[in-house]
């Protein structure tokens, strides 16, 4: 019964709000975004320098929609999008593994790597504080939670100098001629009775973002164009990773936990061009860049407690969509 009731006061509400000032739209669009994301561990002896540095290319295309509603002076706005499952450029992985030189790097690889999910949701809400003919200025507040997963295979190219891998037992830096190389040259294995060589494990990422944001919009439209122009500050991010490093034997699992005040800004740029009164092309560009949060970190989930943990991220996005006015 009071389900039934609910859908009536809904269905009764429809024809009032279509009666006032309520528009509502929805823009299915393709982008592109460029940009990558950072994971750090620094040394327990001192927390100040990086031991290990992972740097993660997220070039990928997208695909999604965004739907607007507004009431008056009221807008909310949701969108959500998804990235095409394909190689995204390559992981960087660099460690600095000489207690006594903290400037020598010591090991480095590169490899390709792909994007295994990737998707964003975001809500965000507005009031047009200004408003006068063909302008508009509003507050803006939003929510933001992204996933990204990406995996490097064992094609990875590597060089290893530090004394566990060197060729005399000290430590070097990775280019020195001392360094493994991996893969290495092909030698015979008497346990397998075959022509093998070492090749580097496997290693799958993933992490959890989610931003609160809050900032100002501000518009304006002449003939058939609109520009709209975003600047907002996240006045709280979180962060949470898996760092699955895959071993012959076993694998090495490690979480990290970021968060931070303040430490993230967005800002994006919208133009639109109407067609007729049902379709729009619209065109937008957004970046987003902050700092390294500095966190926690854990091993199958215990607390590593003299070894912090950082990340970051940065990106710019090009969307083109069409927007389908449903309710003008």
């Amino acid at each position: 019964m009071k389900k039934f009731i609910f859908a009536l006061i809904f269905v009764l509400h429809v024809p009032f709000c279509f009666a006032l000032d309520f528009s509502l739209s929805l823009t299915p669009f393709v982008a592109h975004s460029q940009g990558g994301l950072n994971e750090i561990l620094y040394h327990s002896r001192d927390n100040s320098k990086k031991i290990s540095l992972l740097e993660w290319d997220r070039n990928v295309f997208l695909y999604g929609a965004t739907a607007e509603c507004s009431l008056s002076r009221f807008h909310a706005e949701f969108q959500a999008d998804s990235a095409v499952q394909i190689n995204c450029g390559e992981m960087k992985d660099s460690d600095w593994l000489n207690t006594l030189d903290y400037s020598m790097k010591t090991t480095y690889s590169v490899g390709d790597i792909d994007s295994t999910g990737n998707y964003d949701l975001s809500l965000s809400l507005s009031f047009d504080a200004l408003k006068t003919e063909g302008f508009f200025i509003a507050p803006v507040f939003s929510v933001q939670y992204s996933y990204d997963s990406f995996s490097r295979g064992r094609d990875a190219r590597g060089w290893y100098g530090h004394s566990e891998y060197s060729s005399d037992g000290k430590n070097h830096n990775w280019y020195d001629e001392e360094a493994a190389q991996f893969p290495s040259e092909y030698y015979w294995s008497e346990e397998k009775q075959k022509y093998v060589r070492k090749r580097l494990g496997g290693i799958d990422y993933y992490r959890h973002s989610f931003f609160s944001w809050a900032g100002i919009k501000v518009g304006f439209s002449a003939y058939r164009f609109s520009f709209v122009f975003d600047a907002l500050v996240s006045p709280f991010v979180y962060f949470s990773s898996e760092d699955v490093h895959h071993g012959s034997s076993s694998d090495s699992i490690y979480h990290a936990i970021q968060t931070g005040n303040f430490a993230y800004s967005k800002i994006s740029s919208k133009i639109a061009f109407s067609i007729n009164k049902r379709f729009d092309i619209v065109s937008k560009i957004s970046f987003l860049f902050g700092k390294t949060l500095v966190g926690d970190l854990y091993s199958d989930w215990y607390l590593i407690t003299d070894q912090p943990s950082g990340a970051d991220i940065f990106e710019s996005t090009l969307y083109l969509g069409c927007r389908i006015k449903i309710k003008n």
